[in-house]
């Protein structure tokens, strides 16, 4: 960079090389070069390039400032490293803002070498000479570095450059630029620092306060009466007592059964702090909208007491029957109900269970020993309904991945077959993902401002649009996907296989169009594309014949001559392919007045003649089977034996299919509508 700089500047005189007298710059290889290349050498005085070299006066001290301006962001977000692309985008911008011309001219005046003055030099060089007595060992650089630090490992930068900073308050040094800016970045830390302390604590106070109500609420014991509930024994016993007055204010029966009831409710009261805990310990699920009286409710003749509600379907035909099995829940309740003194009829009443179902109930388990519903034979599911449903999240996120990197995501890692399993009964499964045209956001909304200004368009003007299109026919390639009969020996059986032939494939282009039922010609091309030119006479060959037909017009000689369709009689609708909307093409169009339809751009699932190619290729490939040649052929004769058999299958065979996708363009633009312009089934 120094010699293209200055050789034209030089024109064969000497060029002037100033630097400091490291070791790294001062070698045999270097002094031969500047010998042979009649440069001039400039070396400073030791420990004086800070204060002699011009790119240290001015330009470095710039470039170091604007440096800090611009990562103070990162430096105030507390963030521990810089990565190097950020690093050299920060750079690159500081350094043009620094290397200005009068930050360079500024640097060589400074320096006292340009204008030199030799009495400022000296002065520099005689001042920054170090004494082996002086006590400030430090470099002037140490405050810079302690300013950039990027990670908390250069801590030692810090630490070292406190230590100069006490060092020169001690021996009352006068305070340079540098040690000011360090001041001042000390000051703005710390404040930032007390901030954030602040915060902090703020944060520390709200979760103390919150963990200490969540400690006391853990600690006391709950249970819930009447959708009420109740903490400690003591406000138990009050509840309890209110009820008995309640109670007592109503009129009871007489009967010797009434009696018996009443004295549970003075047992009630001396219910202890032993049966709270097990009442405690039922967990109550969030959907109940009310949660279960106590058993010594049922010793209440007047007070209603409704059964759990919950989601169990039941069964309409007999009323009372379940289609479930019991829950842990249901079970406590019929015990609690038993236990209170009620009667079977009065727990299938409450329950709504069948007679069978209560009675296995009373006959398996006690009121004093259940602790739960015997579970089902068999492991337990791993994943449980919380579970399930991350794992729904999951797969809908990582949609491409494979279940083995599946498992790698989930906290517990499930084996794949269960992950199979539990994704088949929510009806998720591994599908080949279905190729479509890629379509941009801007032909999205393209697609969808066109089918909602086509959306009202009757039928019968649907009726009158001519669609078009080419297609690639490849001889011998069944375009379905072949399926065969076979066992798992046979799964390389030569029968069950399909032959892939290699070298150049025989391939017809062949061009159609058609209008309601009505099927244009279809033209062939031996070779694979087509230009504009060859595009321009495969319309006038094939669609001003077919307009022609349509409007019951007699066949000219000279077609270019003749405008065979006014405007509003059928519209002509193409796709946007180069030869389609070319120049050339236009210049047709308008000569022979036709209306071109405008359509929206990778729009194949609105072309109901995309259809009839799969139709076309199928029904072909019978065709070609049928003359028992197993590899196609590409001379002249075969080909024009495989285009004589497309225009057949094309004229005879597709007739009937052409309305019927007519009559789907409402249904079509209907679904492009409600994808938002994406991709659709068609």
């Amino acid at each position: 960079m120094f010699e293209p700089r200055t050789q034209e500047k030089a024109q064969g005189r000497s060029h002037v090389l100033i630097c400091d007298d490291h070791d790294s710059y001062i070698t045999g290889r270097f002094i031969r070069h500047r010998m042979n290349h009649n440069i001039k050498l400039l070396i400073l005085p030791p420990h004086s390039s800070h204060y002699t070299q011009p790119l240290n006066i001015e330009v470095f001290s710039s470039l170091k400032h604007y440096l800090l301006v611009e990562i103070s962001g990162i430096i105030q977000a507390e963030i521990a490293r810089v990565f190097k692309g950020e690093w050299a985008k920060v750079y690159s911008k500081s350094q043009l803002q620094a290397f200005t011309i009068s930050n360079i001219n500024g640097s060589w005046v400074g320096s006292g070498l340009y204008s030199f003055q030799s009495r400022k030099v000296l002065h520099r060089a005689l001042v920054v000479i170090p004494s082996p007595s002086s006590s400030l060992k430090f470099n002037s650089n140490v405050f810079d570095d302690a300013l950039f630090m990027s990670s908390s490992s250069e801590m030692a930068k810090m630490y070292n450059a406190n230590q100069a900073l006490q060092t020169i308050f001690t021996n009352n040094t006068v305070l340079h630029t540098s040690e000011r800016n360090y001041i001042c970045c000390l000051g703005q830390r710390a404040e930032a620092l007390h901030a954030r302390v602040g915060v902090l604590k703020k944060q520390k106070q709200n979760n103390d306060a919150v963990l200490s109500s969540r400690r006391a609420i853990k600690s006391e014991r709950r249970i819930s009466i009447e959708g009420e509930h109740l903490l400690t024994t003591d406000t138990i016993y009050q509840r309890v007592s209110q009820m008995e007055v309640k109670i007592t204010k109503r009129k009871n029966k007489s009967s010797q059964k009434g009696k018996e009831k009443k004295i549970k409710v003075y047992e009630a009261l001396a219910m202890d702090e032993d049966e709270v805990e097990v009442l405690d310990e039922i967990q109550y699920p969030d959907k109940l909208l009310e949660p279960p009286k106590l058993k010594y409710a049922t010793a209440f003749p007047n007070t209603q007491t409704s059964r759990p509600p919950s989601d169990i379907h039941m069964d309409v035909d007999t009323p009372g029957r379940s289609t479930e099995n019991l829950t842990d829940l249901e079970v406590a309740y019929i015990l609690g109900l038993c236990d209170g003194g009620a009667t079977t009829s009065e727990i299938i009443e409450k329950t709504g269970r069948s007679k069978s179902a209560i009675n296995k109930t009373l006959t398996r388990y006690d009121y004093k020993t259940f602790t739960g519903v015997t579970p089902p034979p068999g492991n337990p599911k791993i994943l449980s309904e919380r579970k399930k449903r991350n794992l729904v999240r999951v797969v809908r996120k990582h949609r491409r991945k494979t279940l083995s990197d599946i498992t790698n995501i989930l906290p517990d890692n499930p084996s794949v077959r269960t992950l199979q399993r539990e994704l088949k009964e929510v009806g998720i499964q591994k599908h080949i993902a279905i190729k479509k045209p890629w379509i941009s956001d801007e032909n999205k909304q393209k697609r969808l401002d066109w089918c909602r200004a086509h959306k009202d368009w009757p039928l019968s003007k649907w009726m009158k649009v001519i669609f078009s299109d080419e297609c690639k026919v490849e001889i011998g390639k069944d375009a379905r996907a072949i399926w065969v009969f076979r066992d798992a020996s046979e799964k390389y059986c030569e029968d069950c296989l399909v032959s892939a032939l290699k070298g150049p494939k025989a391939s017809i282009m062949v061009w159609g169009c058609f209008s309601a039922n009505k099927l244009g010609p279809l033209l062939t091309f031996s070779k694979g594309g087509i230009s504009s030119a060859e595009y321009i006479d495969t319309l006038k060959n094939g669609l001003l014949p077919f307009i022609e037909q349509l409007n019951n017009i007699p066949r000219a000689t000279e077609l270019d001559a003749i405008h065979v369709c006014t405007i509003g009689d059928y519209i002509f609708q193409q796709d946007n392919a180069p030869i389609h909307t070319s120049q050339a093409t236009r210049r047709f169009f308008q000569s022979h007045r036709l209306e071109v339809m405008d359509w929206p751009a990778n729009s194949p699932d609105l072309n109901p003649i995309e259809h009839l190619w799969p139709h076309l290729k199928t029904k072909f490939h019978h065709e070609f089977e049928a003359l028992g040649t197993k590899k196609p052929s590409r001379s002249e004769g075969a080909l024009e034996l495989y285009a004589g058999i497309l225009k057949r299958v094309w004229a005879e065979e597709l007739e009937a299919i052409a309305q019927s996708l007519v009559e789907s363009m409402p249904r079509r633009i209907d679904t492009v509508i409600a994808a938002g312009g994406g991709p659709t089934r068609y």
